[in-house]
């Protein structure tokens, strides 16, 4: 997984190795110990620390002769960057785009104390120029091999070396005491680290020698595992990976060894099928082989590597809604981070609200939009969510004439244009009341007002009529002294 550069080697010293097999290995008799923490979400467009606390433990050393970080998964060249900030007078750092690397290296040419190492940790930061960045994993580690999810990676530089004389001597090798192998590939990640992110391509261990058209992982943990079945126009196995370039493999003259191709061939990090020996075929010559440390029987258990990861702000869900005009309704959106701003605007414009639930009174269709928020974060990409508002109609209803006190009525609880609902407060027979009509829910209607003016009884007042004789003719008054 991870792909280190080694010192260029020339074939007669891998030769030399080849005859020492076994040999080469660290001379440390305990390995030191890292341990980092700083899973973060990051702020886009920013420049934001990897860590969050880091150190190293070692008991045979205070010191070494460098140290590496690397954007080991997620990385996008011409976007990402690690920056060492701060002033750290003992150490040079250098930011290598093509492998996603920064190297911590020693000003006096020897050495770093692992103080010095562990203060310029804390202050290495992230930065990424597009704001709609991806999740992103950096490995920290003592030796310059790239590390990825356990493995140890590293691209030997070693011009049309035979694949099985680079399988030889790969299993010759050893990283503080992990045993190598030929590289097997068997994600995107593993194929960018060692396909894009390595200083050179070559052999990698798989063959179809055994059975031509069925490939094989032939090295390490995967040995014996099929990864393609055919030529061109095969196929994985289900959920089984493979990065052949286009129209690969090919078998083009007993082509039984797998190969990253060169950067001027395919793209990056593609595989192709070579013969055993490519001395003098131009860009298809092999240029050395990736050699992996990891998940081997009898391998320490190790811990000379950390890892963080950066996860972009997301929002995961929108829940839009439908209302009424002047009704309150509730928007809501989820996101993997503490906060989600709501704002007017697609950029710049008004924040309007913090939160995972929105209520909200709106007379029109309206578009809002939320953006996934840590640590007070205003970066990163806004998501529309909409509200639509449907215009409430008034609810009609006819005038009821004054009425004499005590007279019962019932209120209609339908509007002239069929809206239903409730009046508040109860009908009162006996004094005049302004009624409130309430329309049931559902329906995008106005409130509606009614006064009924009660007329109280009144006792109709005569003027006493005087004594009158027998036969005399009299006309009562039809109207009352007080106008009844």
């Amino acid at each position: 997984m991870n792909c280190r550069p080694l010192a260029y080697i020339r074939l007669g010293i891998i030769i030399f190795f080849v005859l020492i097999k076994g040999l080469w290995v660290f001379s440390q008799a305990e390995p030191p110990s890292l341990s980092a923490t700083g899973d973060q979400i990051y702020c886009p467009q920013t420049q934001q620390n990897i860590v969050t606390s880091f150190n190293i433990t070692d008991l045979d050393s205070s010191s070494t002769t460098g140290f590496y970080i690397q954007i080991s998964t997620g990385f996008v060249l011409g976007e990402d960057q690690l920056i060492l900030t701060g002033t750290h007078p003992n150490i040079i750092a250098n930011w290598n785009s093509a492998e996603a690397k920064l190297s911590l290296l020693p000003a006096n040419g020897i050495s770093i104390e692992y103080t010095d190492i562990i203060n310029a940790v804390l202050n290495v930061v992230f930065f990424s120029s597009n704001i709609n960045v991806g999740a992103k994993t950096f490995s920290l580690t003592i030796g310059e091999a790239n590390f990825l999810n356990g493995h140890y990676y590293e691209f030997v530089s070693a011009t049309a070396i035979p694949w099985t004389a680079a399988e030889e001597l790969a299993e010759g090798m050893s990283y503080y005491g992990l045993q190598g192998y030929l590289v097997t590939i068997t994600d995107a990640d593993e194929a960018q680290i060692c396909g894009e992110l390595t200083p050179g391509t070559g052999w990698i261990g798989g063959s179809d020698a055994q059975t031509e058209g069925v490939w094989k992982w032939v090295t390490g943990p995967e040995e014996g595992t099929v990864f393609w079945n055919g030529d061109m126009s095969g196929s994985a196995p289900a959920g089984v990976y493979s990065n052949w370039n286009n129209s690969e493999p090919n078998n083009a003259g007993n082509e039984d060894y797998a190969h990253i191709t060169p950067p001027s061939i395919g793209f990056p990090g593609s595989w192709n099928d070579l013969p055993n020996n490519t001395a003098g075929q131009g860009a298809y010559e092999a240029a050395g082989f990736i050699v992996e440390y990891g998940g081997m029987p009898g391998d320490p258990d190790l811990n000379i590597s950390a890892s963080t990861f950066f996860n972009p702000p997301e929002i995961l869900s929108t829940t839009s809604a439908t209302g009424c005009e002047n009704q309150t309704i509730t928007l809501e959106a989820t996101s993997n981070t503490a906060d989600i701003v709501w704002f007017d605007s697609q950029f710049g414009g008004n924040q309007l609200f913090t939160g995972d639930v929105y209520n909200v009174e709106l007379s029109q269709d309206t578009t809002f939009w939320v953006l996934a928020s840590e640590n007070n974060c205003s970066n990163g990409l806004r998501v529309p969510l909409n509200a639509t508002i449907t215009t409430s109609e008034p609810s009609n209803f006819t005038q009821i004439d004054d009425i004499c006190e005590g007279t019962e009525l019932t209120l209609p609880t339908t509007s002239n244009n069929g809206i239903t609902g409730v009046w508040n407060p109860e009908f009162d027979a006996n004094n005049t009341t302004t009624y409130t009509f309430e329309p049931d829910d559902g329906q995008c209607a106005l409130i509606a007002e009614m006064t009924i003016n009660i007329i109280p009884f009144t006792n109709p007042e005569f003027t006493q009529i005087d004594d009158t004789c027998e036969g005399t003719e009299l006309t009562l008054p039809t109207t009352s002294n007080n106008g009844i």
